[in-house]
């Protein structure tokens, strides 16, 4: 299984000889999200990235609350991207725009652990924890039975590497 999770990310790294950015948030790949995790109701979340060099991407979320549009700008490599709300009408301007680099995942956070949420992508055999910008603890004791590894500074990892060469899971 972990062989199957390494690679769902491997390709997206494939042929990237330039070190990964810092990242504003810690990732760690893991094999499943513990049960407790389940807990209570997952946010959808649909990102595409916008085609140039401006690493600007749009997105929804939904979730019990409601349907939420966005457009994310990051201003440069490492740097945690400015998210502003965006109209339906923008949004569906844009989305097309987006084919062919677009992820698509369940978030997951995790209950009485400030700051740690989970992301399973749809399109691939993938969970990775993820601890929010400025959580600097070490990877919790919860995490430990279903933990492979960090991979903060795995650039495959990113959501914007995994859009741009996206994997389907097989039946």
């Amino acid at each position: 299984a972990v062989a199957i999770l390494e690679g769902a990310a491997a390709s997206a790294a494939d042929g990237e000889a330039a070190p990964p950015p810092p990242s504003p948030e810690r990732r760690f790949l893991v094999t499943a999200i513990p049960p407790d995790a389940l807990s209570g109701e997952p946010e959808a979340l649909e990102q595409g990235w916008l085609p140039g060099d401006a690493r600007e991407s749009v997105g929804v979320t939904r979730s019990a609350a409601g349907e939420r549009w966005f457009r994310a700008v990051a201003p440069g490599r490492g740097r945690p991207a400015r998210v502003e709300p965006l109209e339906r009408g923008e949004f569906e301007a844009l989305w097309p725009l987006t084919d062919g680099r677009r992820i698509s995942k369940l978030r997951r956070v995790v209950p009485g652990a400030s700051g740690w949420h989970f992301d399973e992508y749809l399109d691939r055999p993938l969970v990775l924890a993820v601890a929010e910008e400025g959580n600097a603890e070490p990877a919790p004791a919860w995490l430990e039975p279903v933990l492979v590894r960090e991979v903060s500074a795995e650039r495959g990892y990113l959501d914007e590497a995994l859009a741009r060469r996206p994997a389907r899971r097989s039946a």
